[in-house]
């Protein structure tokens, strides 16, 4: 009886050390949106995995690395797929990671550097925005329906469906929608 009460007491701790953090920011002179989940480890830096997109293009690109504990100095690698390990990389995100601010160079899979990335945890604040989308996205077996208002940076309506053709399991699909209210399914970039 005393070990499940000891697990349930230990187990807010382990779930506090994992946390996911998202950053926005350039890649380049490209927007871009990056999510991050990270593990604590016992020396205090983080192990870390994710992924970040190029929004104007949808590129999306998958990252697994560390985080030191002192000085924030961050090392992702770069790939295509979500399982990096044992696949070449596409390149490499060094630089340094505190205050909540990401930045540093991006390296292609030589060493050459390629270009400067500054991304932040602090979103742009959308006070003055306003818009109204309705858009339709679909691919083969999956569609989706999304209409949402917002009146001075806050939501005032939101809805979305989702189908699945007959004999397919539900899941849910990742929906984009563009500074222009185009909505574009976020999918795995064809090999």
């Amino acid at each position: 009886m005393r070990w499940p009460l000891l697990f349930a007491a230990l187990l807010p701790v382990v779930v506090l050390a994992d946390e996911s953090r998202e950053l926005v920011g350039q890649v380049g002179s490209r927007s871009a949106l990056m999510v991050l989940h990270a593990t604590q480890r016992a020396d205090g830096g983080y192990q870390l995995s994710g992924e970040y997109i190029v929004l104007p293009t949808l590129a999306r690109r998958f990252l697994e690395g560390e985080r030191s504990p002192e000085l924030g100095v961050t090392t992702l690698k770069e790939g295509n797929t979500a399982i990096l390990y044992g696949r070449p990389a596409t390149g490499e995100l060094r630089g340094t990671w505190h205050g909540g601010m990401f930045k540093g160079m991006r390296y292609g899979p030589g060493g050459q550097e390629r270009e400067r990335f500054e991304l932040s945890e602090e979103f742009p604040p959308l006070d003055g925005y306003s818009a109204g989308v309705r858009c339709n996205a679909g691919d083969g077996r999956y569609a989706s329906t999304l209409a949402y208002s917002i009146e001075s940076g806050k939501l005032t309506q939101l809805e979305w469906r989702s189908r699945v053709a007959p004999g397919s399991e539900a899941y849910l699909e990742p929906l984009i929608v563009d500074r222009r209210g185009r909505c574009q399914l976020l999918r795995q970039e064809p090999k």
